[in-house]
């Protein structure tokens, strides 16, 4: 049980990163094409 949840975790913190990195490359875009 315990290692399901941390899995599911490490999934999640996967995910969250990967979020992560892709909205900074889209505000980094927009802050850009701004000027």
């Amino acid at each position: 049980m315990l290692n399901e949840c941390s899995a599911i975790l490490n999934e999640c913190r996967l995910l969250l990163s990967m979020v992560n990195k892709q909205s900074k490359v889209v505000f980094y875009k927009a802050q850009t094409t701004h000027d």
